[in-house]
Formats: structure tokens, sequence, C-alpha cells
């Protein structure tokens, strides 16, 4: 009984103190927008944006392709890196998440494919390393991305 006057006399304290006023209504909605975090933009590489389609139609012997997804954590965590690299280098293209990649638990079936009928990435952000248009290393994560660029 003890408990329930406590519960009665503290509700309307409770309601008193969370009453905003004036205040604009508080959105229940949650969306946080990780493009707007930082400094860098994936607007800034929209010339190194290629669509998935030619990612093997780069004119290039030799090149990066980084796929993203603006709603990943991860990816925008890693445009403070990848971005400013992207515009000092002319090999790094970036292809933004979309229905028609495949997402595939091992991406060691990939290495010499040198087509997009058998090609798959292990999640976002991922990295793939072309030469002569084959593909020649495909990795996953910030650290082994940021490793391969930065060796």
């Amino acid at each position: 009984m003890e408990k329930l006057r406590k519960l009665l006399f503290l509700l309307p304290i409770l309601f008193l103190c969370s009453c905003r006023g004036e205040e604009e209504p508080v959105n229940t909605g949650f969306v946080f927008d990780w493009t707007s975090n930082g400094t860098y933009a994936y607007s800034q590489v929209k010339d190194k944006t290629i669509l998935y389609s030619n990612i093997f139609g780069i004119d290039r012997e030799d090149y990066y392709v980084y796929f993203f997804s603006k709603t990943c954590s991860h990816c925008n965590d890693l445009k403070e890196f990848i971005i400013p690299l992207a515009l000092e280098r002319g090999n790094l293209y970036f292809v933004e998440a979309n229905d028609q990649i495949t997402i595939i638990k091992d991406a060691s079936i990939t290495i010499g494919i040198s087509g997009i009928e058998n090609f798959g990435i292990l999640g976002y952000p991922s990295l793939v390393k072309i030469e002569e248009k084959v593909v020649i290393k495909n990795i996953a994560g910030i650290n082994p991305i940021k490793n391969e660029l930065t060796n």
C-alpha cells in the first residue's frame, strides 16, 4: 500500500516535469542522417561514382571499387578516410548500394572473375581491387580497407 501511495504521489510530478509547454513536439521517429556527419560527403566524389554494371568497364589497368551505403554507419565513419584519398588518387571509384548488388558469404569465390554475373560483396563497406579486368581482391570492413589503401 505504501508503494502505491508513493507512485500516486510521483505520477503527477513526473507528468508536470515532462510537459514541454509551447515548444515544438518531439519527433518520435528517430532517423539519424549519417551523410551529414564530418567534413566529407559522398557528393564530393560524384564524378568517381559509377554504376554497378560498369565495375569491369573502367579504362585503367588496375583500380579499386569501393561499395558503400549512405545508411551504413561504418561506411560513413570510413568516408572521412576514403573520400580525401579518392580526391587525390585517380584509381578509386565508388558504387552506392542498390538492389543489383549481390551479398555473398565467401568473397574468395570472386577472385579471378571478370564479370558481374558471379560477382558479389560481403557487405558494406567493401573494397574490390581489379587488375586487367579481373578481381584480385575483395575485402570488407573498416580496418581491412584502410590497411589495403595505405599499404
